[in-house]
């Protein structure tokens, strides 16, 4: 929200340079509601529906090129209560071969250079409970983050995941990760491989 100078009720489409809440009405109309609706529009309707010099156009298109679209994948295992563990999630973001480290932030409203970051978070939404979180930075097109946290007592479990970016509104993403927690033994193994009393 500091980041685009914007409401987190306010339209995304705010977010694009020039473009106003007039303009915004008129893309609605139009069924376009998101950053990723603007960008599947053919060219000349584009320019239509926000009646942009070109100059200002290509700001535009910077914009939604520079607009992240990440890929999430994770693993679902069985672990055993009290254990130590991880969800592995696998971050994946589309490919920019003029892209160099960690991508840079394009905002109309914020005035110093900013790498676009995202938090990640394990919680439970049943008991607002927060699991794990971990800060990412996408440095590589593919990465992949641990989510580390201590099992719980046995049973099934529905947990989520989010993916939240610090820099742009509306392109988090939210996913149900199914559990299962078995009993765990009297004796554990730790990472190290020595065994300890886990009672």
């Amino acid at each position: 929200m500091v980041t685009q100078g914007m409401w987190n009720t306010d339209s995304p489409l705010l977010q694009l340079p020039h473009v106003t809440s007039k303009t915004v009405q008129k893309l609605h109309e139009a069924n376009v509601k998101t950053i990723a609706d603007v960008m599947e529009l053919e060219d000349d309707q584009r320019i239509e529906l926000l009646g942009l010099s070109a100059a200002k156009m290509d700001q535009v298109a910077t914009f939604c090129n520079a607009y992240p679209n990440l890929d999430v994948k994770y693993d679902s295992k069985e672990v055993k209560a009290g254990s130590k563990c991880a969800v592995t999630v696998t971050l994946t973001r589309d490919e920019d071969e003029d892209a160099q480290g960690v991508p840079k932030v394009v905002s109309a409203r914020f005035p110093q250079v900013k790498a676009e970051g995202w938090w990640l978070v394990l919680g439970d939404p049943t008991k607002n409970e927060m699991l794990s979180i971990k800060r990412v930075f996408m440095k590589d097109d593919t990465m992949q983050i641990p989510l580390d946290f201590t099992a719980p007592k046995a049973g099934r479990y529905s947990y989520k995941i989010y993916l939240m970016s610090d820099s742009y509104i509306g392109c988090d993403q939210e996913f149900t990760l199914d559990m299962n927690v078995t009993e765990g033994s009297a004796m554990d193994v730790d990472e190290s491989g020595s065994e300890e009393d886990s009672s």
